[in-house]
């Protein structure tokens, strides 16, 4: 994936691709805001008398459509002000991915935080890597040696369709792909590398660029 086409450069292409991450964003939320909306014709019901499974109900898909609307803005939405630590970052998508019932496992070592760039990037992947694998129950993250590895619990080789989203060399995509063709576009405007790591299935790599003055 380090030799890629160059990205089609085109206003309807990106319409395009703007089109498909909205779709994907209210894909994400529909369910839980849906369970809200059900919770409250439940207690509009009940008189404003709710029960405790109502109560549960309305918490638990409030709690879970502001982590998903946190997760996507923070890996699609355009940053004002202080960006997003790595530990924020670790955070919001540990927190997403429970949502969707999965757990992220971290291994940060002794690594610097790379940055918010890098920190963006890496959100988008860990999304992608958990819809590329969707069976994988278990989202690894691991830095070491510079680059940061995301994997998925027990998964293959990652399809061609994937493969060509990440690398730019593919403008049919669908609301899942395209967040991997923005992952990639992001990094190659950050001067940062994604690749297969050789020998690793499930996993995709990422190498930040240099953070500016470090």
């Amino acid at each position: 994936m380090t030799e890629s086409p160059p990205f089609p450069a085109s206003s309807d292409f990106d319409l395009d691709l703007a089109l498909l991450l909205c779709t994907r964003l209210c894909h994400d939320l529909a369910g839980p805001v849906g369970a809200v909306n059900t919770g409250a014709e439940l207690l509009e019901e009940e008189k404003g008398i709710a029960d405790p499974e109502t109560l549960d109900l309305l918490a638990g898909s409030a709690r879970s459509a502001a982590n998903r609307l946190k997760l996507s803005r923070m890996a699609m939405g355009v940053a004002r002000g202080r960006s997003p630590t790595l530990g924020e970052a670790v955070a919001t998508l540990a927190t997403g991915l429970e949502g969707v019932g999965k757990t992220l496992v971290v291994d940060l070592g002794a690594g610097a935080d790379p940055g918010a760039e890098a920190n963006r990037i890496l959100v988008n992947l860990t999304m992608v890597v958990s819809e590329a694998w969707p069976r994988a129950r278990r989202i690894g993250i691991e830095i070491s040696g510079g680059a940061i590895l995301i994997s998925a619990e027990g998964g293959g080789d990652l399809g061609e369709t994937w493969r060509a989203a990440l690398s730019g060399g593919i403008v049919d995509l669908d609301p899942r792909t395209a967040q991997a063709y923005l992952a990639g576009r992001l990094a190659r405007a950050a001067g940062a590398l994604i690749d297969l790591p050789p020998g690793r299935l499930g996993a995709i790599r990422l190498v930040p660029p240099p953070i500016p003055g470090g």
